[in-house]
């Protein structure tokens, strides 16, 4: 199988950005917060992570949206049912990736390279900016699209050098994990691998040996596969 994730490190803004005039200054807040704001916003000073009295003290005409999961939600999913015309195989993966299992479509669409420009290009269009990764499984290509490396790495054998490359920001682990890791001198997945997984284990850290595990294959990560709603029809109940 061949995986291709689009990861959208922005969706949280582009729900949004979609029916805001572009020159409008622009943030999406959560717990009284900034957790993103677009270009213009960003000119006058507004930065993720400032508090909202702040922000608006900097950048008075700022357009202040709360960040909504729901619009998230139905974004991805307006995202997968458009992504079906590339294959059948489409999963969700929320909050802010979609996955397409491609491996029998490629010839159609001129191999990976080209399929994977394709649908970069068709996000751009539908206004949402996707990192794009394609790896042999699908928690591999999600870390590779959440890094931001827009790799294409359909053989195996190369995959776990890919992964042990990138940074622990890409796992899928609580806070204090990731802090544990940091307080032994782990900075990549490559340090994460090196250590005995007994002690990972001792230390809380199951649940990532089982990550790596399914990244690398070593273990089936089954997928759910999306089914858009049938289209309604006026006047039919």
């Amino acid at each position: 199988m061949l995986w291709l994730a689009l990861h959208l490190p922005k969706l949280p803004l582009q729900v949004f950005q979609r029916a805001t005039p572009e020159a409008a200054a622009l943030a999406v807040a959560e717990r009284r917060r900034v957790l993103a704001a677009n270009g213009q916003a960003q000119r006058l000073g507004v930065r993720a992570d400032m508090g909202l009295a702040s922000a608006l003290a900097v950048a008075p005409e700022l357009v202040l949206r709360n960040r909504d999961p729901g619009r998230e939600a139905a974004a991805l999913e307006e995202i997968a049912g458009w992504a079906g015309q590339f294959t059948p195989h489409v999963s969700l993966d929320p909050p802010a990736c979609v996955l397409l299992e491609v491996q029998s479509g490629l010839r159609l669409f001129g191999g990976l390279d080209a399929l994977a420009r394709r649908i970069e290009e068709g996000c751009r269009e539908l206004g949402f900016l996707a990192q794009l990764a394609a790896a042999p499984t699908p928690l591999a290509a999600r870390w590779l699209a959440r890094a931001g490396c827009q790799a294409l790495i359909p053989d195996p054998a190369v995959l776990g050098e890919a992964l042990d490359r990138l940074p622990l920001d890409v796992l899928d682990c609580a806070p204090e994990v990731i802090e544990m890791l940091l307080s032994i001198g782990a900075l990549a997945i490559a340090d994460c691998r090196k250590l005995p997984r007994a002690g990972l284990a001792r230390r809380g850290a199951s649940a990532l040996l089982d990550q790596f595990d399914s990244a690398l294959g070593r273990i089936p990560d089954p997928r759910p596969w999306f089914a858009p709603l049938p289209a309604t029809v006026s006047g039919w109940n």
